[in-house]
């Protein structure tokens, strides 16, 4: 009855580890087609964010809920970020703070480290000036950086969107 039991188990360890969802070329080619993706998006500049994580200078880090996302369109961004921090001069009620809608003043594409590209984009509002430092991986993750005029600097995590 105990080898029995024992086979069992071992059989059932062994399924397991045979159904891997892909091989190691499977993997290496799925890489391949989303760094594509990823390189024609930023080039095309269009693309969108969706960010999972938010860093605030003062705060402890936040899971956030979906929904959130920053979305650059050729040459303008529109915003949908949640702030929380500091604010030093800020229209009655708070403003809009990270949301808006606004054209792009200046985009600028760098080579990063291990393959990242960054992209440093200022933008301005009726409410404050924004610079986006935006750090893209080649597997889809993404890191932003904003510091504002008004406010204190934060951070966030995220994934760009549409990836296979």
């Amino acid at each position: 009855m105990k080898n029995k039991v024992l086979l069992f188990l071992m059989s059932i360890f062994l399924l397991a580890g045979c159904a891997s969802s892909l091989s190691s070329s499977e993997k290496g080619a799925k890489q391949t087609r989303i760094a594509q993706q990823v390189k024609e998006m930023l080039e095309a500049r269009r693309y969108t964010i969706d960010v999972n994580y938010v860093y605030p200078k003062q705060m402890a880090p936040r899971h956030l809920s979906h929904g959130y996302s920053l979305r650059v369109s050729g040459d303008s961004v529109v915003s949908y970020l949640p702030f929380f921090g500091r604010a030093y001069r800020v229209p009655y009620g708070g403003g809009k703070g990270l949301d808006f809608s606004a054209p792009i003043a200046a985009y600028r594409m760098m080579e990063g480290k291990k393959g990242a590209t960054i992209v440093e984009m200022s933008v301005n509002t009726n409410e404050d000036s924004f610079v986006f430092f935006i750090e893209l991986f080649s597997n889809g993750q993404v890191s932003v950086n904003v510091s504002a005029r008004e406010r204190d600097g934060i951070s966030y995590t995220g994934k760009i969107q549409g990836l296979e």
